[in-house]
């Protein structure tokens, strides 16, 4: 019922931001990662808050202040656990108990200290308020629902304490008009930076999606081609597994954007691509290398295997021809270069894992295009041991 409600003032605001469970996982583990540093700070200063205030009970009880300065060092030592726990790497599912457990103690422990001064639970109500802004940011690396809960305890704790006889002289009733207001304002604000960190959360995703990507195809651009193969290269070096990279080339390509118009070439670039990767395995990774190129690097796959993955990514492309908007058909072909070993090694680069892939692509072309080459094996130097 909730979620539909803010999916409608969504569709109507464009302001409440819901996500699926695995784009859920993605925000949690991203806001917890670039938030607990600020959790650890405001613990900290928390802590040291919680001590220093030792000052206002000299103020309203300068005779009982001595003797509750163990109380002081007691609620900055318990406030200062959890962003130790944090710092310590506590696992994350824990954390929102320690974060809990930390905040609630240390209110109970304040009320206790409040009957300890004179007119301490009288001047000492407004002091409860601090509970309120300590969630705020100290529970940011938190969900909401975990927020809002530790909201509602804090303001209920009180409450329950003194019908348990803990304080049974504090004034409930002033109490709860000052602090239920104050929880409401706790709870608006978390869900208000909430909202804005899921915001900048999607246009920071979105940024880095066209960062990665070509904004024709859809597919990824050269940098993030270059950086993925790299990764993939590294884990068959480590593993000694076979890799192999297919350089592929629109045969004619300038003469369909000279026939047809640049539109038209922008066209078939996205109707190949898309029989490229949805001709591909998804450990197979593929790329716009510039212009009418792409390439794919497959690891786990030897140089004879990727031949007929080349193959038959030629043979899809080519009986697949495209209709435009002038209603023109263009038949299409590829020609591709393959190159690869059957085992990575440390003198295995990516760089010429390309050149050769590309030499082999030319030799295709020279030899009528619409076609695949294979690249001579090779045999990487392996470098002396140190």
């Amino acid at each position: 019922m909730i979620r539909r409600v803010l999916l409608k003032v969504h569709d109507r605001l464009g302001f409440f931001h819901l996500f699926d469970p695995d784009l859920e996982k993605e925000y949690m583990d991203r806001k917890f990662h670039e938030t607990r540093f600020l959790a650890v700070l405001v613990g900290f200063a928390s802590s040291a808050l919680s001590v220093g205030l030792w000052a206002w009970d000299w103020v309203i009880d300068p005779s009982s202040a001595g003797q509750v300065l163990w109380m002081r060092l007691l609620l900055g030592f318990i406030l200062s656990l959890y962003p130790l726990g944090v710092l310590a790497g506590v696992r994350i599912r824990l954390l929102p108990w320690l974060y809990a457990a930390v905040v609630l103690i240390t209110e109970g422990i304040f009320l206790y200290h409040l009957s300890l001064l004179e007119t301490g639970l009288v001047y000492g109500i407004a002091g409860f308020m601090y509970w309120f802004i300590l969630p705020v940011f100290l529970g940011l690396p938190f969900s909401v629902s975990v927020n809002v809960a530790t909201f509602f305890f804090i303001a209920l704790l009180p409450n329950v304490l003194v019908s348990l006889g803990v304080s049974p002289a504090f004034e409930l009733i002033q109490y709860n008009a000052l602090i239920w207001p104050t929880c409401a304002i706790g709870i608006f604000l978390t869900l208000l930076l909430d909202q804005l960190y899921r915001s900048i959360f999607l246009y920071r995703r979105k940024a880095e999606e066209l960062a990665r990507l070509d904004d024709l195809t859809g597919i990824a651009n050269r940098r993030h081609f270059m950086e993925i193969s790299a990764r993939l290269l590294e884990t068959c070096r480590r593993h000694g597994n076979p890799v192999s990279v297919i350089m592929i080339d629109i045969d004619h390509f300038k003469r369909i954007n000279d026939d047809h118009g640049h539109p038209a070439g922008d066209h078939v670039l996205r109707h190949v691509s898309g029989i490229l990767s949805g001709s591909l395995r998804k450990s197979d990774f593929l790329g716009r290398y510039g212009g009418e190129e792409f390439t794919v690097i497959l690891a786990y796959t030897s140089p004879e295997q990727s031949l007929h993955v080349a193959e038959k990514l030629r043979q899809k492309v080519k009986d697949s021809p495209v209709r435009i908007e002038s209603g023109d058909i263009i038949h299409i072909t590829l020609s591709a270069g393959v190159s690869g070993v059957d085992t990575a090694t440390d003198g295995v680069e990516l760089e010429l894992l390309l050149k050769r892939a590309d030499d082999a692509l030319y030799q295709a072309k020279r030899t009528g295009r619409n076609r695949v080459a294979l690249a001579e094996p090779f045999y990487p130097v392996l470098s002396p041991p140190q």
